[in-house]
């Protein structure tokens, strides 16, 4: 299990959640997040105000995030969340994420 922050209404504020813990597909990687700012582009997702419409909820919101990957390597990455149904974000002590959106720190 993780601890996330999970939205479940556009507009209010998220709660933390457990939730299972992300399994990575054949072109993802699993990320330990370290830190993690609240962008502009996060505020309007959790909004429902962002020119992508409001998100399917509940969701964890965080569309980029610094962390570890199992073999300690630091690394930024990118989500989609917010933008794309079903997609979680990096609000949350573990994330997986497509490999493209993983740079070496």
């Amino acid at each position: 299990m993780i601890r996330a922050a999970v939205l479940t209404t556009c507009g209010a504020a998220p709660t933390i959640a457990e939730r299972p813990a992300p399994v990575p597909a054949d072109d993802a990687v699993a990320v330990t997040v370290e830190a993690v700012p609240i962008t502009p582009l996060d505020v309007l997702c959790a909004s429902g105000t962002s020119y992508f419409g409001p998100p399917s909820t509940p969701y964890v919101p965080g569309v980029q995030g610094v962390g570890r990957l199992g073999d300690g390597t630091a690394v930024w990455f990118g989500t989609s969340a917010g933008m794309r149904p079903g997609v979680d974000g990096s609000m949350a002590t573990a994330v997986t994420v497509p490999t493209v959106d993983v740079v070496a720190l």
